[in-house]
């Protein structure tokens, strides 16, 4: 069956450097960071011999890196070779990315200025339509859909960097209604960082593409592009992992911890936690230990002395301990608790019933603040406005929150009391 390939990328941020690298990982940071996973983008669309490169903005950082992105793009364009690199502008690089277009051949900037604009790519399955729009400015208050993109004559794939359902945004908001209103194969969406794109064939997949590479530790799991494929039956999508770093976060159960083999078990869960990411070249870990331990407080002083950002070698990748959070309590008997008429045993009681899967109304109108919260972007400085961190478990949180309230109270009590 005849069928057009697209590899698919977002937020690449050529020109910002990795925060929170090790100091002995520095001299690879140019490897590590956006310009080593463009490089990987490029092996990789050769690798899969697709049709064309799909880039949904912020290709660039900001209008400094000028000189050292416009090196690597051409780079980048030599080595794909007769494959099209088709690319809208974001916030970020509202400026800068018209300036680098005009001035090198091989890269096709569609929509600048604000407008909509297409082009066919042939593949093996007939023309197929790129449809793009590019932010005009850093910040744009209006709907790219206030001026509705051109009809649809073929089967089309449209790349959008904007804000999804978040209308008082000023980075192009719009909304999932809109993006159905005006069909696509596939909407590939750019802008926030975290990817939530997916679908089966026939599904008219829409969502975010994410980061091509975790830019800090805050960007944790796989991150890469998307082979797109569109035959027949539609379009569908398939992730592929090629950042350079990853980061990785690991809890470390209580009843695995000593303080005086602390450091070692660590090491062991991250090293184990790394297997996950055979494409990257260095693995950063954000630990935390959690749960109750009789010796909590002794595990703690032991995490606060340990030395972090000290790479190891496993199974050919470094690997580091990027952070470590201690999230350790004293043992509570809640049962016994429980049965007490006082603040102490309600509240007992109630980590009993989160525990055990109880006070469902209490969880989710935690899970609609914290939803509330995650989508109110302008709790976020402008500059970070394509930043979407990942939401709480809210029962967990509920949970942890009461025992830590319930274990202050114990402790103003007195000695002898729970």
């Amino acid at each position: 069956m005849a069928e057009a390939r697209f590899l698919a990328a977002a937020d690449l941020h050529l020109g910002r450097p990795i925060a929170s690298l090790p100091e002995a990982l520095r001299p690879e940071a140019r490897a590590l960071g956006p310009l080593g996973a463009l490089e990987r983008l490029v092996e990789l669309a050769r690798h899969e011999r697709v049709d064309a490169v799909l880039l949904a903005g912020d290709v660039v950082d900001d209008d400094g890196a000028y000189f050292e992105v416009f090196e690597a793009l051409q780079q980048a364009i030599r080595g794909l070779g007769n494959i099209p690199l088709i690319a809208i502008a974001g916030n970020h690089d509202a400026k800068i990315l018209p300036r680098l277009a005009k001035g090198m051949e091989g890269l096709t900037l569609l929509g600048e200025g604000g407008s909509w604009q297409t082009v066919e790519v042939q593949t093996p399955l007939g023309g197929v339509e790129v449809l793009g729009w590019s932010f005009p400015d850093t910040h744009c208050r209006a709907s790219p859909f206030d001026r509705p993109p051109p009809p649809r004559k073929n089967r089309r794939l449209g790349l959008l960097h904007c804000d999804l359902d978040t209308s008082a945004s000023v980075y192009a908001p719009c909304t999932s209604g809109q993006l159905r209103a005006h069909a696509a194969d596939a909407w590939l969406l750019g802008h926030v960082h975290v990817p939530s794109i997916g679908g089966s064939a026939g599904a008219s997949p829409a969502g975010y593409l994410g980061s091509v590479c975790g830019l800090d530790p805050s960007e944790s799991g796989p991150r890469g592009a998307w082979l797109v494929r569109i035959d027949a039956a539609g379009a569908s999508l398939e992730s592929r992992a090629i950042a350079p770093i990853a980061w990785v976060r690991v809890d470390a159960p209580a009843e695995a911890l000593t303080a005086h083999g602390l450091d070692a078990t660590l090491h062991r869960l991250s090293s184990d936690a790394s297997v996950d990411y055979e494409h990257a070249q260095a693995v950063g870990v954000r630990m935390a230990l959690v749960g109750e331990h009789e010796h909590w407080q002794e595990i703690a002083r032991a995490a606060d002395g340990l030395e972090l950002g000290q790479p190891w070698t496993h199974l050919g990748r470094r690997v580091f301990l990027e952070s470590v959070e201690c999230r350790l309590s004293a043992p509570l008997p809640l049962e016994r608790l429980a049965q007490e008429r006082s603040v102490v045993g309600r509240i007992a009681g109630l980590v009993l019933e989160l525990q055990s899967g109880g006070q469902e109304g209490l969880v989710r109108e935690a899970e609609n603040r914290f939803a509330e919260i995650g989508r109110d972007r302008n709790l976020c400085v402008p500059s970070l406005g394509e930043r979407c961190w990942p939401l709480p478990d809210a029962r967990a949180t509920l949970a942890r929150e009461a025992r830590a309230v319930l274990s202050e109270l114990l402790a103003q009590s007195g000695p002898g009391v729970g």
